[in-house]
């Protein structure tokens, strides 16, 4: 794992079972929680949504919305930052997502 610039990377080992074949829907929702917790342990930020979708069976894209912590519920949207994110299936039966 590795962060550069505000941008977050991070690498998984899977399970061999579905290697070959790409994304499982179990896979795309342990990208999601991953890309979730990373953005948690930042201080002073909270984490709105992450959404992401298969591209083709190797691909993943989406976002992580995030907004600072502490605004006023008045504020709405504003105040929201959305960081677009992939997701890469590797042969190896891991994958790297990156969001920037």
């Amino acid at each position: 794992m590795g962060i550069r610039e505000g941008t977050a990377v991070m690498v998984l080992a899977l399970a061999l079972t579905a290697c070959e074949s790409g994304f499982s829907e179990a896979d795309i929702e342990q990208t999601k929680q991953s890309i979730r917790s990373e953005y948690e342990k930042r201080p002073g930020l909270t984490v709105v949504d992450v959404q992401m979708i298969k591209e083709s069976p190797t691909k993943l894209t989406g976002f992580v919305k995030i907004k600072p912590k502490g605004l006023p519920k008045s504020s709405g949207t504003l105040g929201e930052i959305l960081k677009s994110c992939s997701a890469t299936w590797g042969k190896n039966g891991q994958y790297i997502w990156r969001c920037e």
